[in-house]
This record gives C-alpha cells, structure tokens and sequence, in this order.
C-alpha cells in the first residue's frame, strides 16, 4: 500500500470567494460614473492611494473547515509546494520507484490547468518567486 497525498486550499477570510467557485455565465453591467459626467476625480484617487495601509492578516475561525477544499488534481505522493507568479502552485510529485526522481509541476488556479514542468527532486524560489534554483 502507498501513501498518497492531497493538496488543499483554505479561504482565511468569511467574504473571501473560493477561487474554485462555480463562474458565472452572465455578463455584468459596466457603470462608469466618470463616463457619464465627463469628469473623474483623479485628486481623490491619488490621495486614497497614498493613505492606504498596510493591513495585518486576519483569519475568521468561525466555519474555517467549510472553507477547506482540496485542488482537482489525483492524489500522490506531493513535496515541496511553492508559489511561483500570481496564481501559480508549484509542486514536485515524487515518483514511487526512485525517492530521488520527481517531476516539478506547475497549476494555475485562474485557468485550473495542471502541467508539468520538468524532472526535478528539489528547488528553492527567490523572495519574489520569479526566479528558481
């Protein structure tokens, strides 16, 4: 028997959708007030922008386990996960017959698209995660 392993994603937030969430196919209305008038007030923007602050992590315990969902990808044996660009999950799955041998996998979450990368037991991304070694 072999140990398989999932990944799962968890919302920290209450109001934050699931990026798994079930997409609309209705299209929104666009209401642009600035159209409508002819005039944007640009100073108002610029100074919102400025005064924004650094806000500190915050997790609603209230009904985080129904907020815990696992990524559609088939269970295996997964190390190393990682956060490459926005939207990017980065995980080595390891193959069961070498411990040494395994193959970097890349999933982003806005397409929902698993693909590999290349063959790879290990790496380690830069602070900004643009860049691999």
């Amino acid at each position: 028997m072999r140990q398989t392993n999932s990944i799962y994603l968890v919302t920290l937030q209450n109001q934050t959708v699931s990026p798994f969430a079930k997409e609309s196919d209705e299209e929104k209305a666009r209401f642009d007030p600035a159209e409508t008038t002819g005039t944007a007030d640009k100073n108002k923007k610029d100074s919102t922008t400025q005064n924004k602050k650094i806000e500190q992590l915050r997790i609603d315990w209230d009904d985080i386990q129904n907020r815990i969902i696992d990524l559609p990808i088939k269970a295996g044996n997964y190390t190393h996960l990682g956060i490459g660009n926005d939207d990017e999950l980065l995980y080595i799955e390891n193959s069961d017959r070498d411990p040494d041998a395994g193959t970097l996998h890349k999933y982003n979450i806005k397409k929902r698209k698993d693909s590999e990368v290349m063959d790879l037991s290990d790496y380690l991304l830069s602070a900004d995660g643009k860049k691999m070694l």
